[in-house]
């Protein structure tokens, strides 16, 4: 299949978590906004298409892409792999880019790690590491406009290590 890979003013609008039939008292309410997320499209069949979205102001200068992951049957490790990397540069802020091809029906027992490497003017270099759990194709917010992780990812600065 051929599939757009960058998309730019890509048509998403982030909304903070809205908790129904909770009180106000037992949660707090979300005052960041994503600056780097992965978000999903419908593809063919049955494909999700899985695109890294700048929402930052920023640029991206540069990002390196992978994706890994494993299968498992009754807690046992049944196969493994890993993709490619891609390089995209210049990611305007509102672009979107294809870092993966997940398909629902072939890949549902998978758990799957998607590996950046980020670089922007005002950050530097980040790598960036989220791990999708089982059948998880939904958006994911990778790193916050404070520079916080999102659930399920570890951020590094290669600089600091």
């Amino acid at each position: 299949m051929n599939y757009e890979t960058r998309i730019k003013n890509f048509d998403y609008r982030w909304a903070p978590p809205h908790y129904v039939n909770l009180p106000p008292s037992t949660y707090t309410k979300e005052t960041r906004t994503p600056r780097f997320m992965l978000v999903s499209k419908s593809g063919d069949d049955c494909d999700v298409l899985v695109y890294f979205l700048n929402m930052g102001e920023t640029p991206v200068e540069s990002l390196i892409c992978s994706s890994a992951g494993f299968e498992t049957e009754d807690d046992d490790e049944m196969a493994t792999f890993s993709s490619k990397e891609k390089e995209y540069r210049d990611i305007e802020a509102g672009e979107a880019v294809l870092v993966d091809v997940i398909n629902t029906w072939a890949d549902s027992d998978w758990s799957i790690d998607h590996g950046f490497s980020v670089v922007t003017a005002d950050l530097g270099r980040r790598e960036i590491n989220a791990m999708r759990g089982k059948g998880n194709y939904g958006e994911m917010v990778l790193m916050w406009d404070t520079g916080e992780a999102g659930k399920r990812v570890h951020i590094s600065d290669p600089s600091h290590e």
